[in-house]
């Protein structure tokens, strides 16, 4: 929805395809993709919205939907004078569970961080270091992480939620996963 993101990551060419359009109104059919992403996504839609959203997105993948999202609401305004960054809706553990997700909690220690993620203390590197030390407890405990990482494996899914995240870390390595 918002052209000047998109033509900067175009820029850097880490996708092949790109597709400007509004996330509420996605025109896939379904079972088009293996698996369906949202980072930082989702809580800038109404609940209603988001929940259209996941849906659509259950429906759109074959494998696997994975969502991104602060833990609980997060204050965001807008920013780089584009309103889509307020923050809208905040997500829970249990809202994900209800829904079959597994959760994993990401990003250390909530406290430690404030809006767009920033480290809330000074010296910034050192809370960050002990942010980066803290996710090894927050993965297992999410409700004490600064965001959600949810996957929903769809039925007759062979791939286990281990092997997706080392798909998605090996994305990320490469630079093709923001």
């Amino acid at each position: 929805m918002f052209k000047p993101y998109l033509l900067k990551s175009k820029e850097t060419r880490i996708h092949d395809d790109y597709v400007l359009a509004d996330v509420r109104k996605l025109g896939f059919r379904p079972r088009s993709f293996d698996t369906v992403v949202a980072l930082d996504l989702i809580e800038h839609l109404t609940k209603g919205e988001a929940r259209h959203l996941i849906e659509t997105m259950e429906e759109i993948a074959r494998k696997n939907v994975v969502v991104f999202t602060p833990n609980g609401f997060l204050c965001q305004s807008e920013y780089d004078r584009n309103i889509c960054q307020v923050h809208r809706s905040g997500w829970t553990i249990k809202e994900f569970r209800n829904m079959g997700y597994e959760v994993k909690g990401i990003n250390g220690l909530k406290f430690l961080r404030k809006e767009e993620a920033y480290i809330r203390f000074r010296p910034r590197r050192l809370f960050q270091i002990i942010s980066d030390i803290s996710q090894k407890l927050t993965y297992n405990f999410p409700n004490l992480a600064f965001q959600l990482l949810c996957v929903k494996e769809l039925p007759g899914n062979k791939q286990s939620m281990k092997s997706l995240l080392a798909t998605l870390r090996k994305l990320q390595k490469e630079n093709r996963l923001d």
